[in-house]
């Protein structure tokens, strides 16, 4: 069965996070959109200063699945914003790190597809829980 991966997890397993051998084993069945593909991209050219030909190859080799983001997807973005809105439930804006763009097309991609979510950003599972998407927090319970 497929599974949708947030940036954050191919992030963990890149950087070696502790808990994150276990995604070794689940990225023949992981599905990324291109928009947190993008993410991962970033993180690793910005932050690691490592060239995308130097991990991903091998990373697309081992099964991992990246798919566009379509208009279709987009056009969950408004049900996503409203359960962002429920999980926030009176925090003030300065103790609340809210969904980023990518973390919406994540959720959006996971609610109009059906697919189960791996993820290790609380907010991003909060939120997508809210939906009814099954969530997995790579960084255990």
């Amino acid at each position: 069965m497929k599974e949708l991966w947030d940036a954050s997890v191919l992030v963990d397993l890149l950087a070696a996070e502790e808990g994150s051998e276990f995604m070794i084993d689940r990225i023949g069945s992981a599905v990324m959109t291109a928009v947190n593909w993008l993410e991962v991209v970033s993180w690793a050219a910005t932050v690691r200063q490592v060239p995308v030909l130097a991990w991903a190859p091998p990373v697309r080799e081992a099964g991992l699945d990246v798919v566009p983001f379509m208009a279709h997807h987009a056009e969950a973005g408004e049900e996503v914003r409203e359960a962002e809105r429920t999980v926030r439930d009176g925090r003030s804006a300065k103790e609340w790190r809210g969904l980023s763009t990518a973390d919406v097309a994540l959720i959006c991609f996971a609610v109009v597809e059906s697919l189960p979510l791996l993820s290790s950003d609380s907010v991003a599972m909060a939120t997508a829980v809210r939906l009814g998407v099954s969530v997995t927090d790579v960084r255990g319970p």
